[in-house]
């Protein structure tokens, strides 16, 4: 089981992402237009696995399911895991071998789970698996660190088009 916490760090203009196991805790700087980026990739993950969800539960003719929109089911992702989550109200200082992000990758692992990959220029990498729930609080967690360092990023939105926030 891993922790990931985010923080904005004003000296370097930087996310720090920190993912804690119980051996170790590696750090990674994530720049505003890698953030930019990964913003875009989680956003369009979640739009096709909701199209996917609509698909199915037509075709189920499951009304439930079909009247709900893109963001009611990621403000109802962010109720369900509030307890799974936690915001950090102040920035936490990077270890000196914190390492910059240079390439991330988004990859469909089998159960629904989606895995996060995220590299150094010296090749290092980890794997993050995030299920529906975790994708949803990764991105929600991304937006709030934007916001607090004022990147200005526009807000991800939904496919009718109402702001996730």
């Amino acid at each position: 089981m891993s922790q990931v916490s985010l923080t904005y760090n004003p000296v370097e203009d930087r996310m720090l992402l920190i993912v804690s196991n119980n051996i170790n805790h590696p750090q990674w700087w994530l720049t505003r237009h890698m953030c930019k980026k990964l913003l875009e990739m989680l956003n369009a993950e979640l739009t096709l696995q909701f199209e996917l969800d609509k698909i199915q539960s037509l075709y189920k003719e499951n009304k439930t399911n079909q009247e709900a929109s893109f963001a009611d089911k990621h403000q109802q992702a962010l109720h369900d895991a509030a307890g799974r989550t936690e915001i950090q109200k102040k920035s936490t200082p990077a270890k000196p071998d914190a390492l910059l992000t240079t390439r991330i990758s988004l990859d469909k692992k089998p159960e629904n789970l989606v895995a996060l990959y995220i590299y150094s220029r010296e090749n290092h990498g980890i794997c993050l698996d995030l299920d529906n729930n975790g994708l949803h609080i990764f991105l929600d967690m991304m937006l709030k660190v934007a916001i607090k360092g004022e990147w200005g990023l526009k807000q991800v939105r939904s496919i009718d088009n109402k702001l996730i926030e």
